[in-house]
């Protein structure tokens, strides 16, 4: 493996110059691959991280690889068989929404660590929290394991980038976008839960006084039956008539 200049005329005459790659792809059955790139240092980088790939036969020419967007649906059909449909549902969102429209048309060989990052400035640019900016990279990061774990990729580029995070620094620039939370604003007042469960009628008022007293997760409260809801809506009843006193 090894870099050469290439150097040719346009029919304007114009002088133009790139680095070429060559080498053979042992995964391939030896086949002959060639890789081009206009500056020589993202030349001798590509050398750099390929050999390693080439001599252990994990090597994916970047003619055979897929994108991130056909990726991302291999990703959701794993999701699929192994998660609740809300997480599902979850996932397909974030693909959909913050993922492919930015970097979904990239194939799984090009990525590199500063694209992700780049990704993730994008992302803050079009006006995304910090916390959905973490998600979209965790979520992209998932993604990338899937392909590994399928054959479509060799390295997590996203993994990279966050394993050499301060995630303290991180967690605190969340914190003070996120700000505490506020009752009357962003819980209701006590005054407003006992009117809301002095008004709760009908089939979904023991869900509802469950999710109000015991401080379930969603994917708990959509786990529970309504076997194990209604077992406990003595006590529930009791804790409800207590409050509205």
């Amino acid at each position: 493996m090894a870099v050469r200049k290439r150097i040719w005329k346009t029919k304007d005459g114009e002088v133009k110059e790139a680095w070429v790659v060559n080498y053979r792809d042992k995964a391939k059955g030896g086949a002959r691959v060639q890789r081009t790139f206009h500056l020589k240092k993202d030349a001798d980088a590509f050398v750099v991280d390929m050999k390693g790939e080439v001599r252990d036969g994990i090597h994916i020419a970047r003619s055979k690889s897929v994108t991130v967007a056909l990726a991302g649906k291999e990703w959701i059909k794993t999701a699929e068989a192994n998660v609740e449909r809300g997480t599902v549902e979850n996932y397909r969102a974030v693909l959909t929404c913050h993922i492919v429209p930015f970097i979904g048309p990239e194939k799984l060989s090009d990525l590199t660590v500063p694209m992700v990052r780049a990704f993730e400035d994008k992302l803050r640019e079009e006006g995304r929290s910090p916390s959905m900016v973490k998600r979209a990279r965790s979520f992209l990061s998932m993604l990338l394991s899937d392909a590994m774990e399928r054959g479509l990729a060799t390295r997590n580029v996203a993994r990279g980038l966050s394993s050499n995070r301060k995630r303290g620094k991180e967690r605190q620039a969340e914190r003070r976008h996120k700000g505490k939370l506020k009752v009357g604003v962003d819980i209701p007042t006590l005054d407003e839960a006992r009117a809301v469960m002095a008004n709760l009628k009908g089939r979904w008022r023991p869900l509802i006084l469950t999710a109000m007293f015991c401080g379930l997760r969603s994917s708990e409260l959509r786990g529970l039956t309504w076997a194990a809801v209604e077992a406990r809506m003595a006590t529930l009843e009791a804790m409800v008539t207590e409050a509205a006193g």
